[in-house]
């Protein structure tokens, strides 16, 4: 399983779907709707689908996408240890999944 690649794609699933509603507010000035609801719940679905497949917790795919905007905003996590990691992209975001939620040998 190459966790890097899912991250990957639904990052581009994310900024593609934010950029569309984006354009669409611009003409109609309003995005928000049945269809932005239906389009992120979707997306929702993939995220929860995408971290049971990584063998992850999806509120951590959720905070990385939604909260750290896929890691710009440079956030921090704490765990409980008290070990501090700062997520800034996906590299870091990673690193502290392979970490904490370790590929099992047989995959």
């Amino acid at each position: 399983m190459n966790r890097e690649k899912i991250v990957l794609e639904i990052i581009d699933l994310y900024k593609g779907l934010s950029d569309t509603f984006d354009k669409f507010d611009d003409v109609f000035h309003d995005s928000d709707g049945p269809l932005s609801d239906y389009s992120y719940r979707s997306l929702d679905g993939y995220i929860e689908y995408a971290s049971r497949y990584m063998g992850i917790d999806p509120e951590n795919l959720f905070w990385f996408i939604y909260d750290n905007d896929c890691g710009e905003k440079g956030l921090k996590i704490i765990d409980t240890e008290g070990k501090s990691y700062e997520i800034n992209g996906v590299d870091r975001f990673i690193e502290y999944i392979d970490e904490w939620y370790p590929v099992e040998d047989n995959e």
